[in-house]
């Protein structure tokens, strides 16, 4: 003979269970969990802020770096007569970064504080370039007592690779 299942031992009619004793934390919830909403709203505007200014601070470095290679083949026109292809014109080097800077500055979130200083690298035939750059936080205004800027300075070395 087959056994009842479980639905069949159940009663016609199941009695409501006694109304709970109040404890007072009725609606706790209700205040609780617009403050959950608040707190997530502010780390997500913390984290669109951080992820800005490393955005920024990638195409920084990637604007940068391209012009110091191209900084680094400003030889010394002189020494390439003596068959010297190593030795960098720093003078020149200085005026291609600032007329490059000047005629096209860099696509990046951010802007420029100041010069770019351009000086000869520890190795032959290498430039260093170091950019300080500013960039403005989105959410970071509407907090009070909070940074509404991120300064970073970017060093990058060129080198003029030889074939």
């Amino acid at each position: 003979m087959d056994e009842p299942s479980t639905w069949d031992r159940m009663p016609d009619s199941v009695e409501p269970l006694p109304p709970r004793a109040r404890c007072g934390h009725r609606g706790t919830t209700l205040l609780l969990f617009p403050a959950g909403i608040l707190v997530v709203m502010i780390l997500a505007a913390i984290a669109v802020d951080l992820s800005k200014v490393h955005l920024a601070r990638r195409e920084a470095h990637a604007a940068i770096a391209s012009v110091a290679d191209d900084a680094a083949a400003m030889l010394d026109r002189s020494a390439v007569r003596r068959g010297e292809f190593s030795r960098l014109d720093l003078d020149r080097a200085r005026a291609f970064v600032r007329r490059t800077f000047a005629e096209h500055p860099p696509q990046i979130d951010g802007r420029l504080i100041g010069p770019v200083s351009v000086r000869a690298g520890a190795r032959p035939g290498t430039v260093e370039l170091e950019a300080t750059i500013e960039v403005d936080h989105l959410f970071a205004r509407v907090m009070p007592d909070a940074a509404t800027t991120t300064v970073f300075t970017v060093r990058v070395t060129g080198e003029l690779l030889g074939g």
